[in-house]
């Protein structure tokens, strides 16, 4: 079977944080279900496009805009598959690369992700590395005293 877009958007929704493990993991057996249901005929696909955009629009997995739109597309190209005004090769070539773009996004995501962990770990690092600069200047720190006699009494200056 193939890869759902719905499976690439759940994972989209864990690697951004933006949904809990439950509400994903409902979706997913919702997708993998409704998916062979329009596969084997039971349902139209643009039912199944439809249902998932109703589904990621809800707000319980995040920021789905680019999901969504993609389902949108999708919903007006089953459309056009049950109209017979495409055939299921054609379909299938716009699911193709509906999936290939949702990798692209969930790639970019991720690595935009990794970047900003990295940028945060690094400024972590040096912040804690001037801190302990300063700490260990004011350690090491010696201090030049010089004591006189004046005259009448010592005299100590420290610089």
């Amino acid at each position: 079977m193939k890869k759902s877009l719905l499976v690439i958007f759940c994972a989209l929704s864990l690697l951004t944080g933006c949904a809990n493990r439950q509400k994903i993991t409902e979706l997913e057996t919702w997708a993998v279900e409704s998916r062979a249901q329009a596969e084997a005929g039971k349902i139209k696909w643009s039912d199944y496009y439809k249902s998932l955009f109703k589904k990621l629009g809800d707000g319980s997995y995040g920021d789905q805009t680019h999901a969504m739109e993609l389902s949108s597309n999708m919903i007006d190209i089953a459309l056009m598959y049950e109209e017979g005004k495409i055939d299921k090769n054609t379909f299938e070539s716009f699911e193709r690369r509906a999936e290939i773009s949702t990798q692209k996004q969930t790639a970019q995501q991720d690595e935009a992700r990794r970047a900003a962990w990295a940028a945060g770990m690094q400024s972590m690092g040096k912040s804690f590395e001037q801190r302990q600069q300063i700490y260990q200047n004011q350690l090491n720190k010696q201090q030049t005293c010089t004591t006189k006699w004046t005259g009448y009494a010592w005299q100590s200056t420290c610089n």
